[in-house]
C-alpha cells in the first residue's frame, strides 16, 4: 500500500455510522482529502474524536491513491495545541470564521504548498499572545485572495475610485456597474492594500471596516461560488466592530 506522510489542517469533521467520522483536512502535499476514521469515539482508539476537531494543526500518515474518495489514516499526531484561541473570546470567533471560509474554499482544492504555509502561519499568529491587531481578519481575506488567484488590483486613484465587485479593480463612478463598494469603502480598501505586507493598524470608522468585510465576503463569493455568507459574520462584527 502507498502511505503518504504530511502535515494537514483539519476542515471540518461528520459523525458517520454509530462510531466513525468523516474528516476533511487540507494536506500540505496532496490538497483537499476526505478520511474515514473507524471507532473514532473509542476511548482506546489512537484516532480519537478530539484529535480531528476543526483547525487542528496535524502531521499524518494515510494511504494515498488519486481519485479515491475515501481514505484510510494509518498515524495522526497533533502539532500544535492552541494556547490562546480557546479562551480569549474574539480569538475564538475569528478561527470559527477563518475555517468556514477555509472550509467552503478548499472543498476542492489541489495541492499548493505556499497556500499551505500562508494558512498555517495565519492560524498560528492568531493564537499567538501576541497577536493585537484589531484587522488581521481583514488582512487574513485580502492575502488569501491573493494565494487563490482573485486578489483585487489596487489601480485606486481619483479617477477610478470605485472598486468593482466583479471586475476586481478600481473603476470611475459612470462605470459602476450592479456589486461596487461606496466610495468610502472603496478609499479605505485602498489603504489596506497599501499596507498589506506590513499589516499596518489602518484607523477608520468601525461602520466602514464593516462594510469592507462584508464586501470582501461578497467578492469571494462572486469569484468562488462555495463561499457565501459565514454564520459567523454577523457575531464577528458585533465583536470586532
Amino acid at each position: 500500500m502507498n502511505f503518504t506522510e504530511t502535515d494537514g489542517i483539519v476542515l471540518h469533521r461528520t459523525k458517520y455510522a454509530d462510531n466513525s467520522l468523516i474528516v476533511k483536512i487540507y494536506t500540505k502535499t496532496a490538497g483537499t482529502q476526505s478520511f474515514i476514521i473507524k471507532n473514532a469515539f473509542s476511548k482506546k482508539s489512537k484516532l480519537s474524536y478530539p484529535l480531528f476537531a476543526p483547525l487542528t494543526i496535524l502531521n499524518l500518515t494515510f494511504n494515498f491513491r488519486k481519485n479515491q474518495q475515501l481514505l484510510f489514516i494509518k498515524e495522526a499526531h497533533r502539532l500544535h495545541q492552541w494556547q490562546n484561541i480557546p479562551f480569549d473570546v474574539v480569538k475564538n470567533c475569528l478561527s470559527v470564521f477563518y475555517n468556514e471560509v477555509m472550509y467552503k474554499l478548499l472543498y476542492y482544492y489541489g495541492e499548493d504548498e505556499i497556500l499551505f504555509n500562508f494558512l498555517l502561519e495565519s492560524l498560528l499568529e492568531l493564537d499567538s499572545p501576541n497577536t493585537i491587531n484589531s484587522d488581521i481578519h481583514l488582512f487574513f481575506l485580502l492575502n488569501l485572495s491573493k494565494f487563490v488567484g482573485i486578489s483585487p488590483e489596487n489601480n485606486y486613484s481619483k479617477t477610478n475610485c470605485i472598486f468593482s465587485l466583479e471586475n476586481g479593480r478600481f473603476v470611475n463612478p459612470n462605470e459602476i456597474s450592479v456589486y461596487f463598494l461606496k466610495e468610502d469603502v472603496s478609499h479605505l480598501l485602498n489603504q489596506y492594500l497599501l499596507v498589506l505586507h506590513t499589516k499596518t493598524h489602518i484607523t477608520a470608522l468601525s461602520v466602514l471596516k464593516k462594510e469592507l468585510l462584508l464586501g470582501l465576503i461578497q467578492y469571494f463569493n462572486i469569484h468562488n461560488h462555495n463561499i457565501c455568507k459565514e454564520s459567523s459574520l454577523d457575531i464577528l462584527t458585533q465583536l470586532l466592530h
